[in-house]
């Protein structure tokens, strides 16, 4: 079996015009994957603020942010009790050579903070307290810095009013404690953490002033160098916070649009399985679906036609034990003639959707409807024993159902059903409009049943009448008497009488509105029966009933479409559901997350995989390295006023070194925001999805630069600038602040996060010379604090690798401590506790530092890796939309016109919006194999299975012929039985269409006419292969039309209208080999130069006497006057 889908041009410029498959703009997945203009906008701050508002998402994003500052919090506590056990180790070991014990109250001090901040460890762990109480971190926070800080600023006081020290004591873990103030403290604002920093900066700078600085001979110089140093790590301090705040919202947006494009994607994959199920029956669709997929990875672009190979088998399955039932609506001529197309159209939505109803509820399974004519089976796709008298109950609900409706609208309708059981072949026919047909000799005495039947009655054979009970009203039937066929088989048939009075349910009432099938042949002349496959797709027009259908029918369309587009919504609305729980399990401070996740190594925080994920996490590329950029500018220029107070012979070479590097950072800074600056600029409300670079050159080159060529810039600038700084490294007294430019360099350069070992080695190899220079520094602080400020740099790079950054802190820490220990210990000797080495607490100092940087940074890292994982998540779930969506546009393209399926498609559409399209003028065919039998009097399984791979061939090559250039404008609306339905003019989106001017009008007709002698030549080609003789039988007509999409359960797309009556009567009454027409699209053809000939007057069923011609064709069947297309 074979399927190919027919996509136009027109329906992928907006497929669907759809946004449940939009990616938005938000979802950040990896460095290749967006433009530089939409990397800068989606990091604006502006722009996120935006985000969050229009989305509603302030809420969320407090508890999102909350949860991870609880992680961060909770690193601080753990960090401090680790330094505080490594200070009161230190403290024990120097106690022995102490006699008086002065240390000891450092130690008990030390320890009290220890046992009073475990309880906080405690409280802050505590998932449903920190619930109920969501201000109780900020208070344990606050409580925790606050008790840090006065027993920091206490022991100095403490020694030098009791002891009257003349020790320069100063504060342990004051700038531990003032970065935690920005990093690790969960508050919500800026103010707070900024004003704490104030006070724990005032409270030091206090404590320096009257205490430690108390004997110094240069109080002003040190101080000024004090404030200095404060004020830096305060900026640097607010400054990492708005950089980490920024990473969070734009984490967040990501996590937020992830569990959207999850919600979105369940959607589809459902959407998409109700879709393939209103199709196909399900035991079919499993069969089938797993084949549509492969195909869809066949799209490279939905834009152009796709052909797929063939299946690899027909799919089609036998079924025993199976009941059939046939129903026509009598009179149904005559009310087609009587009432408006949409009147028609609106009570057979009412009727036949009470149908589904109710074959629903009997367990019967509704094959389709043709024209007049609904039929169903009872026992498939689940075996039910009670498969006759599910049938039966039907038959005699919408025996009641149709009285209902006869009353109401005051019509002259009934019902004539027919029942007989038996087994049956179902499956798949088609290579586009797929059609689900059954097909049996049983099927076929089921439609003989039927026809020969009586109005208000099921007319039932003695093989179901023998499943049934003695709970009916039964009299002879024969049937034998009024059809051969029944008579042939020895079929003895009864009829079953509705009880008096019988009415339908309340459970019955209308609530899916459908639409119905077009008018197709009343009765074919085959002896098969005449099954659509199910091409089911969602639609329903506007209709207003009286009496309690009225408020249904006007706002319902069918199940498919509506119950997906309140789906789809409700789906929205839940993302924020899906998003608080994501955000409530956030392994953030779960170790079993990290010790057992299979894609990380738990200690060095790795992917596994290094070349699927680490390499492509490393290459991501850092959006915020121009705001690092600015801080690493202003900490240079911090360090160098630091510098300010030196001896005056070192001026000069300061002066040089500290002119180089900041001249360096200067120079980048154009190089990394001038494509930030200018898009800024001229788009200032991020509206616009691509930016006009500037004009003049130079700027062009900064533009260009701070995006695609800055890495290259910034290696050239780098070994440039490498030979000048070292050449006055050996005698720079400002170490760190070179130190911090090798650092700076290796950050830039890191953006590739493989060259940082150059760096490495440069900043040790300059660091060696720092001991010769100590001796002429103010202060072991200067240096120390110098230090910090370096180090403090080099970690404030986010997207350097955290083992990395710890390398560069590590080396920096051997370099310092070599000079350190090489120092004159008489000089300056400050420290944190008596009989505690100065050098000792100046090195120790850095370690806390870089133990501090490390444990945030690890956080950050494990964070940072679990928001890559989630946007490697969204990237397969992308794809997998993808697919899901040419699946669903492979499906809807094979059952709807492409313009038809665009519309359902669109999930922006309003709720109420039903699709109709009204055409003036459309040329319709029915063309039917007359002597194609697929029955035989010794038929068998395989002779079915025969018979059917050969229809299935012939329906394929007409297929085929839909997809020549010539006939773009034909759609295939159905196949029924072994009649091809098929229609041109159908225009994409044209409503009330006025194509009824003669040049639409001969167009459209010519080019059936030159389909239908296609499909006779195709036919000759398949006589010729199989050795068989089909002849076909070809009936066209052409006028207005109304076009939709019917159904309740089972939707699908059809057309209704005199042309369609017409057509279909063209075909009954039609000749074999011969394409009969009325005498308006005989004019037409006529005028155009293609001869027809007069067949004359023939009685066409509900119209009358009817003039018909036969289009002349030649033997080879083509026309005799070639026509000739505008």
């Amino acid at each position: 079996m074979v399927y190919e889908f027919k996509v136009s041009d027109e329906a992928t410029q907006n497929p669907g015009g759809s946004q449940a498959f939009h990616v938005s703009d938000d979802i950040q997945v990896d460095g290749n994957s967006k433009s530089h203009l939409l990397e800068n906008r989606d990091w604006s701050w502006s722009h996120m603020e935006r985000q969050l508002k229009e989305r509603n998402l302030e809420t969320l994003y407090a508890r999102y942010r909350q949860i991870l500052h609880q992680g961060y919090f909770s690193v601080f506590l753990l960090l401090q009790l680790l330094l505080t056990a490594i200070h009161v180790g230190l403290l024990l070991v120097t106690e022995v050579d102490d006699p008086q014990h002065r240390t000891m109250p450092d130690v008990i001090a030390y320890i009290a903070i220890a046992l009073l901040l475990w309880p906080l460890v405690t409280i802050v762990f505590n998932k449903s307290l920190v619930k109920k109480y969501p201000s109780l971190p900020h208070v344990v926070s606050c409580f925790a810095v606050a008790i840090v800080v006065f027993v920091d600023i206490g022991l100095p006081i403490y020694h030098t009013s009791m002891f009257h020290s003349r020790i320069p004591l100063r504060p342990a873990y004051t700038t531990h404690a003032l970065l935690a103030c920005y990093i690790f403290l969960p508050l919500s604002n800026y103010l707070t953490p900024f004003a704490l920093g104030v006070g724990i900066t005032i409270s030091h700078m206090l404590t320096l002033m009257l205490v430690t600085y108390r004997h110094s001979g240069i109080p002003n110089k040190q101080i000024m160098s004090e404030i200095v140093f404060f004020v830096c790590v305060n900026g640097m301090g607010l400054s990492y916070r708005l950089i980490k705040e920024m990473i969070i919202r734009r984490a967040f947006l990501d996590r937020r649009a992830c569990v959207e494009f999850t919600t979105k994607l369940n959607y589809e994959k459902e959407q998409e399985e109700q879709l393939l199920l209103s199709i196909l029956p399900w035991h079919i669709a499993t069969r089938v679906r797993e084949d549509i997929r492969k195909k869809s990875l066949q799209l490279n672009h939905l834009g152009k036609p796709i052909t797929t190979k063939p299946f690899k088998e027909l799919y089609i399955e036998k079924h025993d034990n199976v009941s059939i039932l046939y129903a026509d609506v009598v009179n149904y001529t005559k009310m087609t003639s009587s009432l408006p197309v949409n009147k028609l159209v609106e009570t057979l939505n009412e009727l036949f959707g009470k149908f589904d109803e109710a074959s629903e509820r009997h367990k019967v399974l509704r094959i389709k409807f043709l024209g007049d004519c609904y039929y169903c089976a009872s026992g498939i796709p689940q075996p039910n024993p009670d498969h006759a008298k599910s049938c039966v109950d039907l038959g005699l609900d919408m025996i009641s159902i149709i009285s209902e409706v006869r009353r109401q609208r005051k019509l002259d309708i009934d019902m004539r059903i027919g029942v007989h059981s038996g087994s049956i072949l179902s499956g798949l026919l088609g290579r586009c409009k797929w059609q689900y047909d059954i097909w049996s000799k049983d099927v076929a005495i089921a439609n003989r049943m039927e026809q020969c039947g009586k109005p208000g009655m099921v007319h039932v054979t003695k093989q179901t009448l023998d499943l049934l009970g003695d709970n009916y009203i039964v009299e002879p039937g024969n049937g034998h008497l009024r059809d051969r066929m029944l008579a042939k088989n020895g079929i003895t048939t009864f009829l079953i009488r509705p009880h008096q009075e019988e009415k339908v349910s309340s459970k019955f009432r209308f609530s899916k509105f459908e639409k119905r099938e077009s008018i197709i042949p009343g009765k074919f002349k085959t002896k098969n029966a005449y099954s659509r496959h199910g091409s089911d797709i969602m639609y329903s027009l506007r209709g207003v009933i009286s009496g309690e259908g009225n408020m249904a029918l006007s706002r319902r369309r069918t199940a498919f479409m509506n119950n997906n587009l309140i789906m789809y919504q409700q789906r929205l609305k839940m993302a924020d559901v899906y998003m608080e729980k994501a955000i409530d399990n956030l392994p953030a401070r779960k170790c079993s997350f990290w010790l057992h996740n299979s894609r990380l190594y738990p200690l060095c925080l790795t992917f596994r995989d290094e070349c699927k994920w680490e390499l492509p996490f490393l290459k991501q590329p850092d959006p915020l390295f121009k705001f690092s950029i600015i801080v690493a500018l202003f900490v240079s220029i911090c360090i160098c006023l630091m510098h300010f107070w030196q001896p005056p012979r070192l001026y000069l070479i300061s002066w040089i070194s500290f002119g180089i590097s900041i001249v360096g950072l200067v120079c980048l800074i154009p190089l990394t925001w001038c494509h930030y600056v200018w898009n800024a600029v001229k788009d200032p409300n991020h509206q616009m999805r691509d930016v006009q670079q500037p004009g003049n050159k130079f700027l062009r080159f900064l533009y260009k630069s701070s995006t695609v060529q800055v890495y290259s810039i910034l290696e050239i600038y780098n070994n440039n600038s490498d030979s000048n700084v070292t050449s006055h490294r050996a005698r720079d007294d400002t170490s760190e602040a070179n130190g911090l430019w090798v650092s700076l360099q290796g950050p830039e350069f890191m953006r590739s996060r493989l060259c940082e070992s150059k760096y490495m080695l440069a900043l040790a190899q300059y660091q060696n010379e720092m001991a010769k220079m100590f001796q002429d520094l103010i202060s072991f602080k200067q240096m120390t604090e110098s230090c910090y400020l370096a180090v403090l740099m080099s970690f404030f790079f986010t997207r350097i690798h955290f083992q990395l950054k710890l390398l560069v802190g590590i080396c920096i820490l051997v370099v310092y401590s070599s000079g350190v220990m090489m120092v004159n210990t008489e000089f300056r000797q400050e420290t944190w506790n008596p009989h505690l080495d100065p050098k000792i607490a100046n090195i120790l100092s850095i370690v806390f530092l870089i133990l501090e940087l490390h444990f945030t940074d690890r956080q950050a890292e494990c964070m940072d890796r679990l928001d890559y994982l989630w946007k490697r998540q969204l990237c397969t779930e992308k794809d997998e939309a993808e697919k899901t969506r040419s699946v669903n546009l492979m499906l809807l393209h094979n059952i709807l016109p492409i313009h038809v399926a665009s519309v359902y498609l669109n999930t922006n559409r309003a709720s109420n919006d039903l699709y109709h399209e009204n055409y003036d003028c459309i040329a319709v065919m029915f063309a039917s194999l007359v002597n194609y039998d697929l029955y035989t009097e010794k038929n068998t399984d395989q002779s079915d299975i025969k018979g059917l791979e050969i229809l299935n061939k012939i329906i394929c090559d007409f297929d085929d012929a839909l997809y020549e250039s010539r006939f773009k404008t034909v759609e295939k609306i159905k196949v029924a039985g072994s009649t091809y339905m098929a229609a041109c003019g159908l225009h994409p989106g044209q409503k009330e269409s006025s194509n009824a001017d003669g040049v639409s009008s001969t167009k459209v007709v010519l080019t059936l006419i030159e389909f239908a002698a296609t499909v006779f030549r195709r036919l000759q080609l398949i006589n010729k292969e199989f050795n068989t003789d089909f002849k076909l039988r070809i009936g066209i007509s052409h006028g207005p039309v109304t076009a939709g999409v019917v159904g309740s359960q089972k939707p699908l797309y059809d057309i209704w209208g005199n042309a369609v009556n017409v057509a279909s009567r063209m075909d009954s009454t039609g000749q074999p080999n011969k394409i009969q027409v009325t005498t308006s699209t005989a004019v037409i053809l006529q005028q155009e130069g293609v001869p027809c000939t007069f067949r004359g007057p023939i009685h066409v069923k509900g119209k009358g006497i009817l003039d018909t011609y036969f289009v002349d064709l030649t033997d080879n069947w083509i026309y005799l006057t070639r026509m000739k297309f505008k």
